[in-house]
């Protein structure tokens, strides 16, 4: 899966690339969401490394919703930290 982010802080847009990520179904039909390594710069001034994992239980598409249990991990400059 190749997606690109969409991120907004202080409702300013970042700069992020695209990212490469998998999606799953495991054995007890949980959908797992993973993407390593997302890279974002902010104002030329904010640098943000982030991973997200997520599980989804149940999807809604139609209400855009989903319920299930997430990972995010983050570092970098400014208040970016884990």
């Amino acid at each position: 899966m190749v997606a690109t982010l969409n991120v907004l802080v202080h409702k300013i847009a970042s700069e992020c690339g695209e990212v490469t990520g998998t999606i799953r179904v495991n054995k007890n039909n949980i959908i797992e969401l993973s993407i390593p390594n997302e890279y974002c710069n902010w104002m030329a001034i904010g640098n943000l490394f982030q991973s997200t994992a997520l599980t989804l239980e149940s999807l809604n598409i139609d209400k855009r919703a989903f319920t299930g249990e997430y990972k995010i991990s983050f570092y970098g400059s400014g208040n970016a930290k884990e």
